[in-house]
């Protein structure tokens, strides 16, 4: 299941880092809009989808970690506490 995650994770950074060109790049000259030129790669896109990934899975797992460590301090057991 991790591997499927993982997979999962490269998968959309890749499909993010398109997607965000093509809107940003493509798209509006095809539709006849007025756009501006901005020079970014898809590298850069993608680094941000990353970090954006990054903080967002901090997020998710402080709560439970300082969780375990405040009962660990005031000595309560912790059933469900990762190690």
């Amino acid at each position: 299941a991790a591997l499927l995650v993982a997979i999962n994770s490269v998968i959309q950074v890749l499909a993010y880092a398109l997607l965000g060109s093509f809107y940003l790049q493509i798209l509006p000259g095809w539709l006849g809009l007025n756009s501006e030129t901005v020079n970014f790669s898809l590298w850069e896109i993608a680094k941000a989808v990353m970090i954006f990934w990054e903080f967002l899975c901090l997020l998710a797992f402080s709560p439970d970690a300082l969780a375990c460590e405040l009962r660990v301090c005031a000595g309560m057991k912790k059933p469900f506490c990762h190690g």
